[in-house]
């Protein structure tokens, strides 16, 4: 029986196309095993070092849960900080002088973190039975602000804690390794160890590495080095670059809808109520000197406590001075430490603490 001319034709192009599917399936195979293996925002394996040569931005909220994660066992820790970047100024090895001897600390930050990422990570201890003696919120109106799970490789927070899907979240950085941009960003600087304007949120733009604390998580930034070499250049480059103003707004006119943040506070104070945890909840203070929204600071007052709310926002000697500050977001470890000194006065004791009030509006 003949083939007609067209089915014959018909049967070479499926056998072109389910070759080409093979190779093209190998071949991607091949580049997504590639990618797992090379690793390069330290997800796909367990590190003990994070920083040590390494300048790619990383996602910190997975770096902390990944470290919490493989230590929680031989560490027993029962104290936590939470936060933002912000936070990092915030170490556990000056806090645990405030602390009772028995207890061990923990920095449980994220980059760009929310409330709604600091109440999953709260949500995720109680889930697991781990204790929370004593816990420190950083907190701003960016934090306050973030009610949702952020998207992209740099804040996607660990499946773990999140209850999202594992296929997504690993997809994410699969999809972010393979960006071109990285690629030809990797090459670059792998090339000439030189920090160009389109690695923004690619790399990190500091001479000097990062050092860690692989127990606590606390992190030391490279700028801390570059300011006790040098003050002077290192401030007088970014007062000339425009990074530090003197005209600084102060007031805050927007009007805010606080009833998404309520229920996510609600949420973690009812959880501190049945661990018994000792709290306190710390307002940073931001070099733009805009103080927090009355209406959020009455709110975190109800719901955790006047006696247990400490304001640094607005206009005060921390923030008349950008000698105080990396950058125009992050303040100094200096000021952190001053910041426990002033909030504690004696070593932690136990205390009682009144339910969640209800909601109100102000």
């Amino acid at each position: 029986m003949c083939i007609s001319s067209s089915r014959l034709n018909m049967v070479l192009f499926i056998k072109v196309v389910l070759k080409f599917l093979t190779y093209y399936s190998l071949a991607l195979i091949f580049v997504v095993l590639s990618a797992i293996c090379i690793d390069s925002f330290y997800v796909f394996k367990d590190y003990e070092h994070y920083y040590a040569g390494n300048q790619v931005s990383l996602n910190r909220g997975v770096l902390s849960f990944n470290r919490f994660n493989n230590n929680k066992e031989n560490n027993k820790y029962d104290s936590f900080i939470f936060g933002s970047s912000r936070s990092i100024a915030f170490k556990c090895s000056e806090w645990e002088k405030y602390l009772a001897a028995e207890h061990s600390s923990y920095h449980f930050d994220s980059l760009g973190e929310g409330i709604y990422g600091i109440s999953i990570k709260i949500k995720y201890l109680d889930s697991i039975g781990q204790r929370i003696r004593n816990a420190i919120i950083i907190i701003d109106q960016d934090v306050l602000s973030i009610t949702n799970n952020r998207d992209g490789h740099l804040f996607i927070a660990h499946p773990s804690i999140s209850n999202e899907s594992k296929l997504e979240y690993y997809y994410t950085f699969i999809k972010a390794q393979l960006n071109i941009k990285f690629i030809i960003a990797q090459i670059d600087y792998a090339g000439f160890k030189k920090y160009r304007p389109y690695m923004s949120n690619l790399f990190s733009n500091v001479s000097e590495p990062f050092i860690e604390d692989p127990i606590t998580n606390d992190l030391w930034y490279g700028e801390d080095k570059m300011i006790r070499d040098d003050s002077t250049r290192y401030y007088d480059r970014l007062i000339q670059a425009g990074v530090f103003y003197d005209d600084r707004p102060q007031n805050d006119k927007h009007i805010y809808d606080i009833e998404d943040e309520w229920l996510l506070l609600s949420n973690i104070k009812d959880i501190f109520t049945s661990h018994h945890t000792q709290y306190k909840i710390i307002i940073s203070p931001l070099y733009n000197q805009i103080a927090l929204h009355e209406k959020q600071v009455k709110m975190l007052e109800a719901i955790f406590g006047a006696e247990n709310i400490y304001n640094y926002s607005g206009v005060n000697e921390y923030t008349n001075n950008y000698g105080n500050y990396y950058e125009q977001s992050h303040f100094r470890t200096h000021v952190a430490n001053q910041i426990f000194e002033d909030i504690y006065q004696t070593k932690i004791g136990e205390q009682e603490y009144p339910k969640v009030a209800p909601y109100v509006q102000f």
